[in-house]
């Protein structure tokens, strides 16, 4: 339980302000 909060709180934190560009950048790449 604390590796789940734990993880899920960290990627909320991060995705949640840099996921979508992060993402973009990666699609860009892949293609």
């Amino acid at each position: 339980k604390a590796g789940y909060e734990y993880t899920g709180t960290l990627v909320n934190n991060t995705n949640i302000s840099g996921q979508i560009e992060n993402m973009n950048v990666w699609f860009k790449t892949l293609k």
